[in-house]
């Protein structure tokens, strides 16, 4: 089997009980049936050596776990980006990017 960047179950604390699911694979359901891609859970204990600029820790003091969600995104406009930045100039189609990330991408993630 893949590793999938998952402990395994005995040490984790959302352990699933008798054939029930953990808190982590619901969370990891809902939210792929919503739409995401990928959904990760991780702890904030990776982020201890961080500067305290990329703590999470930073905004939420109480925080022991972290969840990311992606979505994938249309390579071409990933190509855009890329031959922006090497060229340090705005493509005559940078406008369609921001339309795509302002009114689709960003209202699937909120």
């Amino acid at each position: 089997m893949a590793d999938d960047g998952n402990k395994p179950a005995s040490d984790s604390p959302t352990t699933a009980v008798a054939g029930k699911k953990s808190l982590t694979q619901e969370l990891k359901d809902y939210l792929q049936g919503l739409g995401a891609d990928v959904v990760g859970v991780g702890s904030t204990d990776r982020f201890r050596a961080a500067p305290e600029i990329f703590s999470p820790r930073r905004y939420l003091p109480d925080a022991s776990a972290l969840i990311s969600i992606a979505l994938r995104v249309n390579e071409a406009a990933c190509d855009l980006i890329a031959r922006s930045v090497s060229s340090g100039e705005v493509p005559p189609s940078y406008h369609s990017y921001q339309m795509f990330t302002l009114s689709i991408v960003n209202p699937q993630l909120d």
